[in-house]
């Protein structure tokens, strides 16, 4: 799959229409020890951060002891803890990229992995009835988490298009 991310944004502050949810997170832990550039594109890493940091809140994450790192370019009791319950996978032979920025049809599938974990049995998967007008560029891979994603309201389109190759920001999350 293609993994580059476009439109990453500047080095700025939040966006006012990101402020009070920014604003909540940070005082609910999420984004605990990190950093985030709020316009700019969330690295891999972060986003595992703050995915941990947020369905830890929800439902136990069980921190697995790991005989095998399953990654050979991280050390991370988070990611690894996410990695052993299958919300995060790497991008490929053992890789999990940790610099890399997150593309929003990525996050779509990270979020919808959450929240099937969160619901567990009590998850209902939803589908958005009408189409983006560039579903095309959408990954096969991610095409039913995106409309899935769409119709929880987690995660929106820009407008008439959802915009799947580009980076999904430290603001979006």
């Amino acid at each position: 799959k293609e993994r580059v991310a476009v439109g990453c944004g500047t080095l700025a502050a939040a966006s006012d229409w990101a402020r009070e949810e920014i604003n909540e997170a940070e005082e609910l832990g999420i984004t605990e020890g990190l950093k985030p550039v709020w316009t700019g594109g969330i690295t891999r890493s972060d986003f595992g951060e703050m995915a941990y940091n947020t369905l830890s809140r929800i439902k136990e994450i069980p921190f697995m002891k790991v005989s095998e790192n399953p990654f050979t370019d991280v050390i991370n009791a988070k990611i690894f803890a996410l990695a052993n319950i299958g919300i995060l996978k790497g991008v490929g032979d053992r890789i999990y990229e940790p610099d890399g920025i997150l593309t929003r049809e990525e996050a779509a599938e990270i979020l919808i992995r959450m929240a099937k974990y969160a619901e567990g049995e009590n998850y209902t998967p939803l589908k958005e009835d009408t189409k983006y007008a560039d579903d095309s560029e959408i990954s096969d891979w991610a095409r039913n988490s995106v409309y899935e994603i769409t119709a929880l309201d987690i995660m929106r389109g820009t407008g008439e298009n959802f915009e799947p190759k580009k980076c999904y920001t430290s603001e979006q999350s």
